[in-house]
């Protein structure tokens, strides 16, 4: 993190790293551009990442909390078409709600969005079926056992499948996050938006997820099936041994995909 810049521009707050073409990375629910901890460095030795606390989200602006899902992308398609100004085109990378988003931008954008990539998008409708032992989180902080048990928690239900791979920095992060939102995510990601929104794209598209990802109900390969009915072309990879935050959890093999994919 050591690198990073911390900017703010159309009321969006945003970690800034690197040189290059511009990549801007979307973080999911909850989040800020701290779900890209362990991911900005690696892309950044070859684009300028623009890693962005989503409007509500994190030290952005205050958004309007009764936006749909349609009226969030239609506010924040245009932050990101001024954070991007100074180029003609750049490239755009979203993960889970902030994949939904980044779909819908894409298809507002249009021609802007040169390469897509979509982590764990929302967007598909409500997974009927789908079941989720969510706490609610006490206040306090980490030193507090009954938060950090919850936070440890709900972790395990959403966004990591292995425990192993929760460490003081990822109870931190997460705990943090979970303090600083400001819309209802669940409004986007559970839409049933992103399909339509990757037909309409015109930008070239891959799909990743991690293979233990329990929010991508029924399964992983079900979701990229959907995508894949309206645009054949688009690639799908599986990380194993990854969860719904697998950028987190197997950054070194979504950092390796991004790169290869982008570049």
């Amino acid at each position: 993190m050591s690198g990073w810049i911390i900017k703010k521009s159309h009321g969006i707050t945003f970690a800034e790293a690197g040189s290059g073409p511009v990549m801007v990375m979307c973080h999911g629910g909850a989040g800020s551009h701290t779900h890209w901890a362990r991911n900005i460095d690696a892309l950044a030795a070859h684009f300028t990442v623009r890693a962005l606390d989503l409007p509500g989200y994190g030290d952005s602006d205050p958004t309007n909390k009764d936006f749909t899902a349609e009226g969030y992308i239609a506010a924040a398609a245009p932050k990101v078409d001024g954070l991007t100004a100074d180029v003609e085109r750049f490239h755009l990378v979203g993960f889970s709600f902030g994949g939904a988003l980044s779909a819908g931008i894409a298809a507002t954008l249009g021609e802007r969005v040169e390469k897509l990539t979509l982590v764990a998008p929302g967007g598909f409708g409500d997974p009927k079926g789908r079941t989720l032992d969510m706490r609610r989180l006490p206040k306090g902080s980490l030193d507090v056992p009954e938060v950090r048990e919850t936070v440890r928690h709900n972790l395990l239900q959403m966004m990591i499948a292995d425990e192993a791979n929760i460490d003081n920095e990822t109870l931190a992060l997460q705990l943090a996050n979970s303090r600083r939102t400001g819309f209802n995510s669940a409004k986007l990601s559970l839409s049933d938006l992103t399909p339509g929104n990757v037909k309409k794209a015109t930008a070239d598209i891959q799909l990743i997820w991690g293979d233990a990802d329990l929010l991508a109900y029924p399964s992983p390969q079900a979701r990229a099936a959907i995508l894949q009915e309206v645009k054949p072309e688009i690639p799908m990879h599986l990380v194993p041994g990854g969860g719904h935050w697998v950028a987190y959890e197997c950054a070194e093999a979504l950092n390796a995909l991004v790169l290869a994919f982008h570049k």
